[in-house]
C-alpha cells in the first residue's frame, strides 16, 4: 500500500495502529507475506540487486525466503514473539530450504546464502542468523498456531 506521496506504508507505521488494535480486539488473525525486499519496489536496472535474475530467468515462481527483513529484527530478541507464525510458500517443501530457515532463526551464523538458487531469485545478498531463544522458537514454530487454532493439537 502506498500513501498519498507514493511512499510505501510499512506494517509498523503508526497510522496503522488503529487497524492492528481493532483486529487484535476482535481476535482476528492477520496473515501477511512481508518477505519482499525493497529492491522489488525499485526500478529494474543494473543498479537493482535483482537485475541478474530478471536477465537470466523467465520464471515467475517464487522460492521461500525468511518471512521478515533480518536487518530490522533485533538479534537474539523478539518483542512480538506471540504474534509471529513460521510459514513458507515453498511448494512442494524442500528439506534444504527448511534448513536455511532454521539456520536463520536458530543460529548466530553470519552472512550465509538465503537461497539454493543461482542466481538467487530474491537477489545476491546474504542473511545472518537471528539467534532466537528457545522459548521464542517454540512460539514461532508451533505455540502460536496452536493458540490460534486449538484443533491442531
Amino acid at each position: 500500500m502506498r500513501e498519498h506521496r507514493g511512499e510505501l506504508v510499512m506494517l509498523d507505521d503508526p497510522r496503522l495502529d488503529p487497524l492492528w488494535a481493532a483486529v487484535g480486539e476482535a481476535g482476528v488473525p492477520v496473515a501477511l507475506h512481508t518477505a519482499d525486499p525493497v529492491a522489488f519496489f525499485q526500478p529494474v536496472d543494473e543498479r537493482n540487486e535483482h537485475w541478474t535474475r530478471t536477465r537470466t530467468s523467465t520464471s515467475t515462481s517464487r522460492r521461500a525466503s525468511p518471512s521478515w527483513d533480518a536487518s530490522r529484527a533485533p538479534r537474539g530478541r523478539s518483542c512480538s514473539a506471540g504474534r509471529v507464525l513460521f510459514g513458507t510458500d515453498e511448494i512442494p517443501p524442500h528439506p534444504d530450504v527448511y534448513r536455511i530457515h532454521f539456520r536463520f532463526m536458530e543460529t548466530d551464523d553470519e552472512a550465509f546464502a538465503h537461497s539454493l538458487d543461482d542466481p538467487p531469485l530474491m537477489g545476491r545478498w546474504t542473511i545472518s542468523g537471528l539467534d532466537l531463544p528457545d522459548d521464542v522458537l517454540e512460539q514461532v514454530y508451533a505455540g502460536n498456531a496452536l493458540r490460534l487454532v486449538p484443533r491442531l493439537a
